[in-house]
């Protein structure tokens, strides 16, 4: 039987697997999923890695994926092309690409613009075009020092309470390798912003030292961190965790082994604790009888906040978790209910060890004759049936099947009973040694490094994935919070939802190891009878259960597109290589013949769905088009696959460092990058230091020779003094996996290391504390540095001082920042007897204070000049006045000239995408019909557009429709203003037709029945839930949108019909102007004439239309009326009759222009839809004349002047020279001509700007201590509050850190896991807080923690809050000011 799928569904396969399950057949879906089901046998996972976590703006992203079969781990054979995307901090699709394999790997790099956001971002890989589970990997972007300490923080216990005494240990060693033995160290601990205790303590031989402090009786909020200072002779660093404080509050979920307590049957019962941080909770507790009280057995965690115990329940009895510690929970947390029958299910060891059988113990009550089996995902490789009706010991022969096993209990009807994982230790195992060709290296020294693969100590030939990364920089990131390696990454990390800690696991010298791994699977209870009920378990579970099923759909043949329909690669590089369309992927399709519990009929037909149109490739040149090769760096290395078709891809330049923005398109092979080599720049002179590269190698894979097993890979050391660590993982043809570490010291007898901070701003004065380090074996005398600046720094201090061997010294200098705000290079010259060391670092300056402007904007004649005073606040910072003042011959001068402002680089959420991307569309419509536009303007715009429309192309949800971040559910209102922006686009590029078929279809689907559409409760973003005003605006959108408005009407009657209705007794302007456009684009002329002319009545003189009081946005003041009038003009110019209220509009739009901008997204795009349509009504010729400016009445400069040709903008003099504080009067004059629009900007920094009187938040900040000392911790306190009685939407906070500070990146992962924000960024030195939404009153305090990193005295940037919708209202907040002394 053939099953159909509707067309909605249809589009949902190119576009990844989120909801794979809502496409697949009834007949797939049922009782038990088999390898047809799943999309045959032949699925494979993709295991992706990166070359360190964390990188700065600039930087470059390697990316690697390795792609094993699901069942048996051996490297997939195939070709198959990936769809890479990278996602940022909120949500927001950041690029967009594609990566093919060679040799069952591929790889990708993604240069990092230099203005990216700061934050946790996410790389997400599918394969829309041949099927499978997506995969992903977290990554951090932010602005970073590599310490030259490296150093981790354990807490003896993950949990403490009120009173509790605190134990932590820190292991601390040196960059360059070595134990600091006998640093002196400080532990401060800090909670709810005060100093709770400052406890000393020395490294000891292995580089450890223990603190013990007592925690106070009373917290207020718990918020707690530990900072250790560590002074390794003239070293400082210091190393931060938060105290994970429990207050009468912990999540814990407990397990019984096999799913149920079953009443007198033994169980043991797994748990595991969370803090509201999602961080792992120790505990200590008794299992107690409710009832009673009676104690029946003892718990505590043992790893990750997980544990087990033993229990026989008995009928009819309630049982509890009580906790004894932490101190101060008093919650009982109950166990699951006792059932009176069912199964259990045991294993006898921790994990199986290699080639032993499964030992099992069942336990049965009332289900009579049972069958167990044991399976590797869908695939049964054992099974027995127990005679005995209340179970006993069970023996299973899984053969060569590992890894995580499947354990289930069947009753005689095969229904599932009970079910745990099983771990088995692989018996195919890969030996990887690394061997370097030296024992230690110098800094730009050359490196020659050998893998070499045997099994039982012969050689064999293995994939080898090598990296080698500075180890200072992998050890910034705690320990449990580092991405796993081979084997870990494959055997256990797709099994479960989350894998922390994962160095541990399979850990064969960690005597934990073996109960951390039962552990793990004893708490996976959220993919129980997963195989049973596979629909289900994707609806609840979505990548993370396609990951566990290795989900490959569709196993069709998908349909390549047609060369119209091929979609661009967004920005990102595809260092896999060129995309090819390969044939499709045919699965055998056949069914389990042995499979007692097997769902589908016998003979059923395979559900067949319609050909799909895949995400298309890059396009292809023409064929004749000549090869464009630059010669390749000895850098990057690719490997060729010489049959490959004659497609163009973008090669690499030859650069030191690969940079995606400079890219070269090359043709005729298919370049797979296989290689990243680092390289001593030309001319290199020792000593000289000013390349700090991190990553000094990455491979894709490189195989090693049969013969020899060895592969031998070259290299140059970066400038850094540091010990690298190279990583090796290895997959043998037959799955067989291995890996290898080791490390690479990079060191010189003699050097010098500044710890700069990480941005500072103009007027702070850093204390620069430079270390010098004697790594000889004889005293150095006289060792001093100079400090060299190019830019406005005063440098002083520093004298001479004496080094005994092996000791480390230091010296502080003062550089004071004047007002150049720049990067400047500090170049520091230390020497030593006959030793030299010169060091390059970079400084970033900001200028004082926040920018400002001022901008006015309309027309000007010869009989109405233009008069507007500027005042300029008394906390003006001198010298950074700049204005510009432009008069715009005609709309197209006005529009290039604020595209010209306008032309961004794409980013943020789909509405923030959409605020560059939509005027930028409506400026290319107006390039189809004028002349005389600048060619780089158009092309510049073109570029950046294409880049929106991918990531826009990203935002849509796993069920279709549009969401501020891709998440399911759509939103409806955004939806429609997608679909209005993409109707708009599609008459300047290329749009997918399919895409605006299904999303017209969606919101059709939202209609309620009743007039009105559905509005679905959803987690990101509060747009407006106003009825009247929701319905209205998707209304409109729905029928501006349409080809045929009056046909689309006629389908949506019963809507207009209520929009009509609802406008008839609205009182709100915006709904009666989207009124008017309905029913005037819906044929009913006479009605919308009625409402024409009600907001005709509403104008005012400055033509304003009044009366609006919400808008779809929920916006304010100026934003609000902008986007009324926009809206009233619209509907105005489909009747004559109001001619003259469309010119009094248009006078008030020409004035609302704000650099270009009207307002916030919504209004822009309004009032830009506004200008464009009466463009193409009114053009006219152009009037000769001249134009002058005035200030306080005086002329300045020469008159400006034009004629009937002119179509630039006109620009006149710069007028900043005679503005300051107070007021100035700026004049246009003008002399013939006809009138024409203007504008006039004022840019400059003040301090502090003036809050906003309509703000709708206010805004505290403090910092809990502004005098530190150098490593301490310190709390700022941001506190936002709704003033209003109203709910609000998206609200946001920016705090200004100052420079010597340091904010902590985890602490900010743990607020967003806590849900105190709904998510962060870190531009420079600004901390960025969003939230979706603020409940009326609602006060919402962050605590945000900080270090004291550099000496100096700094002033931060102002903080400041407003609304999203509303951000000409900010409320701000002076600069946070801290001074931070030398550590003595």
């Amino acid at each position: 039987m053939a099953h159909f799928v509707p067309f909605a569904l249809r589009a949902l396969l190119p576009l990844g697997f989120a909801a794979v399950f809502v496409t697949l057949s009834p007949q797939v879906l049922a009782a038990r999923a088999t390898s047809r089901s799943l999309g045959g046998e032949n699925r494979y996972l993709t295991h992706v890695t990166t070359d360190k976590p964390l990188y700065r703006p600039g930087e470059q992203v390697l990316v690697r994926g390795l792609v094993l079969d699901a069942l048996n781990r051996k490297p997939y054979a195939g070709s198959l092309h990936a769809q890479v995307e990278v996602r940022g901090p909120k949500g927001d699709v950041v690029t967009t690409s594609t990566a093919s394999t060679a040799d069952s790997v591929w790889g990708y790099a993604w240069p990092i613009p230099a203005g990216q956001a700061g934050g946790e971002y996410t790389l997400r890989v599918t394969y829309p075009w041949t099927g499978a589970a997506p995969a992903e990997r977290k990554f951090d972007v932010r602005a970073y020092r590599a310490p030259r300490l490296k150093s981790q923080i354990e807490f003896l216990r993950d949990g403490y309470g009120p009173g509790d005494t605190v134990t932590a240990t820190l292991d601390v060693k040196r960059a360059e390798g070595g134990v600091p033995a006998g640093a002196k160290v400080t532990a401060n601990a800090l909670v709810d912003g005060a100093n709770v205790a400052q406890v000393p303590c020395t490294v000891d031989a292995k580089g450890r030292c223990t603190v013990s402090f007592p925690l106070p009786a009373a917290m207020e909020r718990g918020e707690g961190t530990l900072a250790f200072t560590i002074q390794d002779g003239g070293v400082v660093e210091s190393a931060a965790k938060t105290i994970p404080i429990l207050l009468q509050t912990l999540d814990l979920a407990m397990y019984p082994e096999g799913g149920d307590l079953v009443a007198g049957l033994a169980s043991r019962v797994y748990f595991e604790a969370r803090t509201p941080a999602r961080k792992p909770a120790d505990l200590m507790g008794r299992i107690v009888e409710v009832e009673s009280g009676k104690v029946v057995a003892r718990v505590s965690s043992e790893h990750e906040g997980r544990g087990r115990f033993e229990l026989t329940p008995q009928a009819g009895v309630r049982y509890a978790l009580r906790i004894d510690s932490p101190s101060g929970i008093r919650k009982s947390f109950p166990l699951p209910e006792v059932k009176p029958r069912g199964a259990v299910i045991r294993v006898r060891e921790d994990v199986v060890p290699a080639g032993k059988l499964v030992q099992l113990v069942v336990g049965l009550t009332n289900v009579g004759r049972a069958t167990v089996t044991l399976s590797q995902r869908e695939v049964r490789v054992a099974s027995a049936v127990l005679d005995d009706v209340k179970g006993g010991p069970v023996t299973l022969n899984p053969g060569e099947a590992d890894g995580v096993l499947v354990a289930t209990v069947w009753d005689h009807d095969g229904r599932p009973l009970a079910e745990r994982l099983v771990f088995r230790q692989p018996s195919k195992e890969l030996s990887v040694e690394l061997k370097a060709d030296r024992t230690r290296y110098v800094p730009g020294g050359p490196v020659q490094l050998t893998a070499r693969t045997t099994r039982g100590g012969q050689p064999v030939s293995a994939l080898v994935m090598l990296t080698v990364t500075d180890d200072a920089v992998l050890e910034l990131q705690e320990n449990r919070d580092q991405a796993p390696q081979l084997p870990v990454m494959v055997l256990l990390e797709p099994e479960v939802k989350e894998l922390a800690d994962a160095q541990l696991y399979l850990d064969a010298k960690n005597p934990k190891s073996r109960l951390a791994v039962d552990l793990l699977l004893g708490t996976q209870g959220w993919r129980r009878f997963a195989l049973t009920d596979t629909k289900a378990f994707l609806a609840r579970h979505g990548e993370a259960a396609m990951r566990v099923l290795a989900v490959r759909w569709p196993p069709e043949p998908v349909r390549k597109p047609r060369p119209s329909a091929i979609a661009k690669a967004g920005r990102g590089a595809a260092v896999g290589g060129m995309l090819r369309m390969e044939e499709p992927l045919m699965d055998r399709n056949v069914e389990d013949e042995d499979d007692a519990f097997a769902g589908a009929a016998e003979g059923a037909a395979i559900p067949q769905m319609a050909p799909v149109a895949a995400a298309a490739p890059p396009p292809m040149p023409p064929a004749d088009a000549p090869a464009e090769v630059e010669a390749p760096a000895p850098v990057l290395q690719a490997a060729k696959e010489e049959e490959a078709p004659m497609e163009r891809r973008r090669s690499l330049r030859a650069k030191r460092d690969f940079n995606a923005d400079d890219k070269q398109v090359i043709q005729g092979q298919l370049i797979y990058l296989r290689e990243f080599a680092h390289t001593a720049r030309p001319n290199r002179k020792s000593g000289d230091r000013v390349d700090f590269a991190e990553t000094l190698y990455w491979n894709a894979g490189v195989r090693t020779d049969a013969r020899t097993g060895e592969a031998r890979v070259s290299f140059a050391m970066s400038d850094s003094v540091t010990t690298f660590k190279a990583f090796a993982g290895a997959v043998g043809g037959d799955g067989a996996l291995g890996s290898a570490v080791a490390e690479l010291e990079s060191v010189q007898p003699f050097y010098a290391e500044p710890k700069l901070p990480l941005e500072v701003t103009s007027g702070d004065v850093v204390r620069l504390p430079v270390a010098l380090v004697n790594g000889t074996e004889a005293r150095l005398s006289g060792a001093g540095v100079k400090v060299e600046l190019k830019g406005d720094v005063k440098v002083s201090g520093g004298s001479t001082l004496d080094l005994a061997s092996q000791a480390r010294g230091r010296q502080l200098f003062s550089l004071e920042i004047g007002q150049e705000a720049k990067p400047v290079d500090v170049k520091l010259t230390a020497s030593a007897g006959e030793y030299t060391d010169v060091v390059t670092r970079t400084l970033s300056i900001k200028p004082r204070g926040f920018p400002g402007r001022v901008s006015y904007g309309g027309l000007v004649s010869a009989k109405a000049p233009a008069v507007h005073p500027v005042v300029l606040p008394k906390s003006l910072v001198p010298g950074t006045v700049r204005t510009s003042i432009a008069v715009y011959p005609g709309p197209l001068a006005n529009m290039t000239e604020s595209l010209a402002r306008l032309i961004q680089e794409p980013s943020g959420c789909f509405e923030q995408t959409s605020s560059t991307t939509y005027p930028m569309t409506m400026a290319q419509q107006y390039f189809q019909t004028h002349t005389g536009v600048n060619p780089e303007l158009v092309a510049s715009a073109k570029e950046k557009l294409e880049r929106g429309y991918q990531r826009l192309m990203g935002f849509e949800t796993p069920e279709k429709g549009y969401e501020w971040f891709g998440e399911k559910p759509g939103h409806e209102a955004l939806t429609a203003f997608g679909l209005l922006h993409f109707t708009d686009m599609r008459q300047v590029r290329d749009v997918d037709t399919a895409m605006m078929e299904r999303t017209r279809e969606w919101l059709l689907q939202q209609r309620d029945g009743q007039g009105g559409f559905n509005r679905k409760r959803r987690a990101l973003h509060v747009w407006v839930e106003d009825p009247d005003t929701s319905n209205a605006y998707i209304v409109w959108t729905l029928l501006e949108s349409a080809g045929q408005p009056a046909s689309q009407a006629k389908e949506l009657s019963r809507e207009v019909a209520s929009v009509k209705a609802a406008a008839a007794k609205s009182t709100n302007s915006y709904v009666v102007a989207l009124a008017a456009n309905v029913l005037a684009l819906a044929g009913d002329t006479a009605e919308a004439r009625k409402l024409m002319g009600r907001l005709a009545s509403s104008q005012g003189k400055a033509g304003v239309v009044d009366g609006a009081t919400q808008s779809i946005v929920g916006s304010m003041g100026e934003t609000l009326n902008i986007e009324t009038t926009a809206l009233a003009t619209l509907a105005w110019m489909r009747d004559p009759a109001y001619v003259g209220n469309v010119e009094r509009a248009m006078k008030f739009l020409a004035e609302s222009s704000d650099g270009g901008r009207y307002g916030a997204t919504q209004s822009t795009v309004l009032a830009l839809r506004a200008i464009i349509a009466y463009d193409k009504a009114r053009a006219s010729k152009l009037t000769p004349g001249l134009v002058r400016v005035y200030v306080d009445g005086r002329p300045v400069g020469e008159p400006v002047r034009f004629d009937g040709s002119t179509q630039e903008a006109l620009k006149l003099p710069d007028v900043s020279a005679l503005l300051g504080t107070g007021e100035r009067r700026v004049e246009l004059r003008m002399e013939g001509g006809a009138e024409l629009p203007y504008s006039v900007e004022v840019t400059y920094n003040m301090l502090t700007p003036d809050s906003s009187k309509d703000t709708a938040v206010t805004l505290e900040v403090a910092l809990a201590k502004t005098a530190l000392t150098e490593g301490e911790p310190t709390e700022a306190r941001v506190v936002v509050a709704n003033r209003t009685g109203q709910k609000l939407p998206t609200a946001v906070a920016i705090f200004g850190v100052p420079g010597g500070l340091e904010v902590r990146h985890d602490q900010l992962k743990e607020l967003v896991k806590r849900q105190v924000v709904d998510a962060y960024e870190v531009l420079g030195r600004d901390v960025v807080l969003y939230w979706r939404g603020m409940e009326p009153n609602k006060r919402i305090d962050v605590p945000l923690s900080l270090v004291a990193a550099v000496p100096g005295t700094y002033t931060g940037p102002s903080s400041r809050a407003y609304l999203y919708y509303a951000d000409e209202h900010k409320v701000w907040s002076e600069g946070v000011k801290v001074s931070i002394a030398p550590k003595p």
